[in-house]
């Protein structure tokens, strides 16, 4: 029996206290574990505005919002929606899941999503077995 592949909001959901729909900014304050998976999921977006030649300001001019509130985004300190995440990733023309990697590594989301849809389709036996393959061929090219 195949698994449901995880959609990009099931995925950021446990890293945005702010729901789609939700305004902009939340007033609610975070916890310090919330503003650290905050900062995790958005510690590639700095990288991503250099690659692009784009700003913080540029940012905040194209989604309406402050220079502010983008740096709380950046640092943690704000929650962002989803939608917000992916209007973040639409203005530096990467897909969402290319903004979770640096812009040199942004291809590896492409190769995670195969990965994803592989083992949605293998029974739990087949991806033991994949799974263990894959960590028999990392433990080989780590011993050379």
């Amino acid at each position: 029996m195949g698994r449901m592949l995880p959609t990009l909001k099931t995925v950021c959901k446990p890293f945005y206290a702010a729901q789609a729909g939700a305004p902009a900014m939340a007033d609610k304050p975070l916890t310090a574990a919330e503003m650290e998976r905050n900062r995790h999921l958005l510690r590639h977006v700095k990288k991503w505005l250099k690659h692009r030649d784009k700003t913080q300001r540029d940012l905040a001019n194209h989604l309406g919002l402050s220079d502010a509130s983008i740096s709380k985004w950046l640092m943690g300190r704000q929650a962002m929606t989803v939608a917000q995440f992916v209007e973040v990733s639409n203005f530096l023309s990467a897909t969402p899941e290319q903004l979770l990697f640096a812009p040199p590594d942004r291809f590896r989301a492409d190769r995670y999503r195969v990965a994803a849809q592989v083992a949605a389709e293998l029974s739990d036996a087949d991806l033991a077995a994949w799974v263990q393959v894959g960590r028999s061929m990392r433990a080989r090219d780590a011993a050379d």
